[in-house]
């Protein structure tokens, strides 16, 4: 069974994440109470999001590499949403 963890921005024109503050924030926030290191994580951006800069992706995995270790962590983790971001976020981790 997977773990559905749908991201959620108050802004709806926001297209672009960036910068690591905000990545830890929104992983803080909407990510690590509900992630499961037993079952498949799906990490789900919205459609609105059409960019991801590697410092949001840095912010946003850093708690996950620390506390599982990066290779477990990755391994436990799909993302999906607009291709350019599933394709950066795989290629930044």
């Amino acid at each position: 069974m997977k773990n559905i963890v749908n991201l959620n921005f108050n802004d709806n024109t926001l297209t672009g994440l960036a910068g690591f503050p905000f990545g830890e924030e929104i992983y803080k926030e909407q990510v690590k109470n509900i992630f499961d290191i037993n079952k498949e994580n799906v990490i789900v951006f919205p459609e609105q999001i059409e960019r991801v800069a590697i410092s949001f992706v840095q912010g946003f995995t850093k708690e996950l590499f620390e506390k599982y270790g990066r290779d477990k962590a990755i391994e436990k983790i799909e993302i999906q949403g607009k291709k350019r971001v599933v394709d950066k976020f795989y290629a930044v981790i």
